[in-house]
């Protein structure tokens, strides 16, 4: 029965951190997460944020819609923002997508509009994926806003930038990430604490090669998902 194979089924960590995937969600997938980090770039200051999601359409058949909603003040609500993604799911583990982030906003929003194009393919590295190192994703795209370097942010330089994320499972449950936002290095690990919950926690350290902000930053998000 159906109610049978929603409980039999299993969830996979995180595979991006502060990059999108071009995997997404359909019609009737949702999700909703927040982040912490101690503090913002160039201020002591910590940030908090809140957000979720929801899927429209079928990636495999035609392609989905994602659409996100975050809050970026979580005291007042006055400030927010909205994006979207389209995205195909492919053969061989592979996706495709276009999104724009930041499209819609409300309040003081210090990120502008940031179009982007991005391709994501899993590879089976073992016979049994969730073996220790059996599974690895990779995604790589380009884009506007803020996946230009500091440099361009800063001077106003209108400019297209490279971002990207390798993924692999370090155990069924974990996977270790290793991403390049446009302007830095970050590290993180996605855990999975019951596999057959999906619930992720993702702590992270930012700006760790030190080309962009003013030293590294520890962050952290936590993210559900379900199906109606």
């Amino acid at each position: 029965s159906k109610n049978l194979l929603q409980s039999a089924r299993r969830y996979s960590p995180g595979i991006t951190y502060l990059t999108p995937s071009a995997y997404g969600r359909s019609l009737g997938q949702f999700s909703v997460g927040g982040s912490f980090q101690s503090r913002v770039r160039y201020r002591s200051e910590s940030d908090a944020f809140i957000g979720g999601g929801f899927g429209l359409g079928d990636p495999r058949k035609a392609v989905g819609l994602d659409v996100s909603i975050g809050i970026a003040d979580v005291t007042t609500f006055e400030r927010g923002t909205i994006g979207f993604k389209v995205h195909r799911r492919l053969p061989e583990q592979c996706a495709i997508a276009v999104g724009v982030e930041n499209a819609l906003t409300w309040g003081l929003i210090d990120a502008g509009i940031s179009p982007y194009g991005v391709v994501s393919k899993g590879f089976q590295l073992r016979e049994d994926p969730r073996m220790p190192f059996g599974q690895l994703y990779v995604s790589a795209g380009v884009g506007a806003g803020r996946y230009r370097s500091e440099g361009d942010i800063v001077n106003r330089r209108d400019s297209v930038g490279v971002f990207g994320s390798v993924a692999v499972r370090v155990i069924e449950q974990v996977n270790f990430i290793t991403e390049w936002s446009g302007q830095d290095l970050t590290l993180g690990v996605s855990v999975l604490p019951f596999p057959k919950v999906p619930l992720v926690f993702t702590p992270a350290v930012t700006d760790v090669t030190g080309t962009a902000g003013d030293g590294p930053r520890f962050s952290f998000a936590v993210g559900f998902g379900f199906t109606l």
